[in-house]
Parts: C-alpha cells; structure tokens; sequence
C-alpha cells in the first residue's frame, strides 16, 4: 500500500498559544497572531507525519495484519508477491492466500523469492491431495520452520466406510459422511454350510446358537473336527498323534528303575510305536566292562591311546621326539634306559615340547654316553581323567626333601610317578638307593619328593607327574 496525498508540510514552528487560549478557541473578528497559527500548521504537519509513519510500519509488519494475495506458480508450488515486500521471513508471520489450482500432494508457498517453505497442518503433517481446493481461500502463519495451515485441525485415517451411515466426521480429507451399515443385533444360527456375516455395524446384542456338548480341541486328535460350545462349530482337534518312536519330555529313576515321561496325545501302542530318549554319554565306553545297562555291555577303558618309542642317546644333553597328537593335559610320559646305565652314568627325564605340546615330546639327560644308551618312552593318554599335573625340581647340595604345593586332589583317586637326572652315579650298585627319589601325597595339596641322602650326585633333578582319576 502507499499513499497518494502529499503530506501538509509545515516547517515554520511558531509559538505555541496559552493555555486560556487554547480553552477559548477563536472568536469573531479576530486575527490570530502568525506565531500561533505557524504552531497549529506545525503541529497538524507533524501529527500527520507520525501518523503515515505508524501506518507505513503497520502494513510492512505481517505479524500484526494478514495480507491477501491470489497463489501463482505450478501445482503444490505455491508463490505470492506482497506489497510492501518482506526482507525475510519472520515468525508469527501471516498471509491469507487464494489457491489458484487444487494441490495433489505435500506442497510449499515462495513468498518474494524468500524461498520455499512446507505447508504443515497443526498436528504436524503435511497437507494431503485435495486440502487445498482452487478457489478456497486459507489462512498460513509461519512458526519459524513451516507455515502452518490456520483453523484446521481435521486429522486421521478413517474413511466413509469406517463410519456409521449418517454421521459425519473429519480427516485428512476434510469433512466427510460415514456409510456404514448399521445392523443393530442381528442373531446368528449355526447350519450345514457357512452363513455370511453381512458387512456393517453390529451393537454386540446379537447372538449364535450354542452347539451343544462339551469336547476341546484337546479332547478330539488331531487330524479330526468336531463341534461343542467350548470350541464351536467343526473344531479341529489337537491332540498329537503320537506314532512312531516318540523322544519322551524327560525322565527320572528311582533306585534301579528309569522312567520316561511320555508327550501328551494319543499313542497307537502298536510294536512301532514307543517312547524313547537319547543320550550321547550311554555307549558301551561309557560303561564298566562286564556290566550290562539296558541290554548295552560296558567296554570303558581309562586309556585312550599309547605310543612307544625308543630312542638313541647322542652326544647333545636332549632331543625331540615327534608323536601323534594327544591331549597333553590329559597325558604322561614314561622313559626308561638300556644298556650299561651304571657306566654311562644317565638317568632319562622327559616332557610334552613347550612349542608343540600335543605332537613333541622332548628327552633329556645329563653325564657320559659310552656306550650309546638306548631311551625306551611310552605315552600314555588317558581317556578319562580329571587333572595331570606335571613339575620338577633341581635339588640342591643339601636338600633331601622338598614340598610342592599342588593343585587339591582326591587322595583316594590321585598316583604320583617320579623320574630323576643327574650327572654322575657310584659306581656300585648297592649304593643306587641314595640316588632314588620317592614322591608322597602328604594331603590333598602337597607333595613331598625325599630322597635318602642329601649332596649325592651333580645338579640332581627330579620330574613328577601327578594324576587324578574320576
């Protein structure tokens, strides 16, 4: 908007009247000095001026009055041009707009160029076909983000066919009348073929006829149908029909006697049919040999494998000797010298290789070799066991006893296995036994390792296995 009269501009400020002269106004004949009339003039022009300018503010301020503009651009791409033109958009910020063509989808409004802005119904959405009709007039205010359609707060899915006949409602669509049928309490009775339920509004009153009886689904087996007021009108039944071998829910025993405890349903109890259960652990090496266990004889072994070797003594103080793979956890080493032991001055310690443990073991000694010695060892693996635990000691010029602390073992099912290097040996054999060292479980976390004379022998050492069966 702008304004066509030029403003009654008056410079000259005068002198403003008294206030006695103010109250009296003019009277006839009078002549006004010029002083007074140039203030009235002055101030007339200044009010008007104040006035244009509060106005001029106004209309630029689209917060506080809502401008009208008729829509241009393509369709769902809406833009007006506002006299006087915004430098940006501001929230709170209004318009009034006349759609020129109906939109098919979510849509924007361009207002000066200022760029696109979403079109938002209040709860948030945004418009859908056909909420903006050409030719209807809406009103937008901008929330900082989106315009947000003014007055509408119609929302929803629902459709004519969701509502009952007759009544109206709301949503995206806008105001809408319901088609629904209303059938009121319609009654229902059963028969020899499947009568339709007619589309509509039912208000809960009506009813079935009852079937009579009183079988369920977990009565009749499966495969069959049947009718009872407890599962209505050709039920299918649901009890299994337990054919065949069928794997028991569990079981329990009580002294001698194992019980399965079947799955429900229906067994034929023909001689194909029966109720079973497995269990990986109950074969025949599971089971003390001799002793028979629901018709499987036992054939349990506490060793799984043994491999024997010999090995010759060369001039180094050990060697490695490769094997199949065991479980070295699960495994023992047992060496044992031939030849002229007492003048070769050698006894033969062993162990599982650090590197590989499971396919090496390694064989060592300490003192002379002529003649060459023969190393005799056997690895035994054990099939069943609950620990093998493996150590030495290097004995000094006066211990002749040493305590290990081990690992608790049960003292009833636990034997210990020594071995022994040294560098020289008497030369009498009499004089062996101060060499020999035993191994004692003294309880059921120490071992005791004695031998009977301290300072005997070069750099003594003794190797001990430890193991515990179930």
């Amino acid at each position: 908007m702008s304004f066509e009269e030029q403003l009654p501009e008056w410079n000259a400020e005068g002198t403003e009247p008294p206030t006695q002269k103010k109250n009296d106004g003019w009277q006839p004949e009078e002549k006004p000095p010029a002083g007074w009339w140039n203030w009235l003039l002055n101030r007339t022009f200044a009010a008007f001026q104040e006035i244009r300018s509060v106005i001029t503010a106004h209309l630029s301020d689209y917060t506080l009055q809502i401008p009208y503009e008729l829509t241009a651009g393509a369709v769902n791409t809406y833009a007006v041009t506002l006299t006087p033109a915004p430098e940006s958009y501001v929230e709170g910020m209004a318009l009034a707009i006349k759609i020129h063509v109906d939109n098919t989808g979510a849509s924007v409004i361009n207002i000066n160029a200022l760029g696109a802005k979403t079109i938002k119904k209040p709860n948030g959405n945004d418009v859908s076909a056909g909420n903006l009709k050409a030719g209807s007039i809406y009103t937008l205010r901008y929330n900082g983000v989106n315009f947000i359609l003014q007055g509408s707060d119609a929302a929803g899915d629902a459709t004519p066919g969701n509502v009952l006949a007759g009544k109206t409602f709301s949503n995206d669509e806008g105001e809408q009348t319901g088609t629904m049928t209303n059938r009121g309490a319609h009654n229902i009775t059963p028969g020899v073929s499947s009568t339709t339920i007619p589309v509509g509004y039912h208000n809960g009153s009506g009813q079935v006829a009852s079937l009579g009886g009183d079988a369920a689904a977990a009565n009749v087996l499966s495969g069959k149908s049947f009718s009872s007021d407890i599962a209505g009108r050709a039920a299918a039944g649901s009890m299994p029909n337990r054919t065949g071998h069928v794997t028991a829910q569990g079981s329990s025993y009580i002294d001698t006697t194992l019980r399965f405890i079947p799955q429900p349903g229906y067994y034929p109890g023909d001689a194909e049919n029966s109720v079973q259960i497995s269990d990986a652990s109950w074969v025949a090496e599971n089971i003390k040999p001799g002793v028979m266990i629901f018709g499987k004889m036992g054939s349990f072994s506490p060793i799984k494998s043994i491999q024997r070797g010999e090995a010759t003594i060369t001039t180094s103080d050990a060697i490695v000797v490769p094997i199949n793979s065991v479980d070295s956890s699960k495994s023992i080493i047992l060496v044992d010298v031939r030849g002229d032991v007492l003048n070769s001055a050698l006894l033969v310690v062993s162990a599982f290789s650090a590197v590989h443990p499971n396919t090496e073991i390694v064989l060592s000694w300490r003192g002379t070799h002529n003649p060459a010695p023969i190393i005799v060892w056997q690895v035994i693996e054990f099939e069943d066991v609950v620990s093998v635990q493996y150590g030495w000691n290097a004995w000094s010029s006066s211990d002749y006893q040493w305590d290990r602390t081990i690992s608790s073992v049960n003292l009833a099912k636990t034997f210990v296995i020594v071995q022994n290097k040294v560098d020289s040996l008497p030369t009498l054999l009499e004089d062996m036994k101060n060499y020999a060292v035993t191994g004692l479980l003294i309880n059921s976390t120490t071992l005791r390792l004695r031998r009977e004379v301290a300072g005997v022998g070069t750099y003594p050492e003794t190797h001990y296995y430890v193991v515990e069966f179930p």
